[in-house]
């Protein structure tokens, strides 16, 4: 099979799926966990910690590709051009989770910086 089929097949639903569900599923479903188990009072957290802060954990928890990888090759065992794309579509989620997170904590960042000056 060659790269450019992966790459050609990278606007299919099976990538559009995997990049949803890894950037944007998985911060919305951690974010809202935290928040109703917080508000519920079922959990309790040792330091104050904002829903930024939550929100930025989320995104960043977009980044675990190692698990994925190790399913799409048990999901897709006979057929290369699925496994590729799902790979790629993986590794490109996982890249936009790093480049997100560490923007909007750099944006936290420097908001928390202006506040504690004034």
């Amino acid at each position: 099979m060659q790269p450019s089929e992966s790459i050609a097949n990278f606007g299919s639903s099976l990538s559009l799926g995997i990049i949803s569900g890894l950037f944007l599923g998985k911060p919305l479903g951690i974010t809202l966990a935290v928040f109703i188990l917080t508000k519920l009072r079922l959990v309790r957290l040792a330091t104050p910690v904002n829903r930024f802060q939550f929100i930025g954990i989320g995104i960043l928890a977009g980044i675990g590709f190692t698990m994925l990888i190790f399913v799409s090759n048990l999901a897709f065992p006979g057929n290369t051009m699925l496994r590729d794309t799902a790979k790629l579509a993986i590794l490109t989620a996982s890249g936009l989770a790093m480049m997100v997170s560490y923007t909007w904590f750099k944006i936290f960042h420097s908001i928390k910086e202006q506040k504690l000056k004034h």
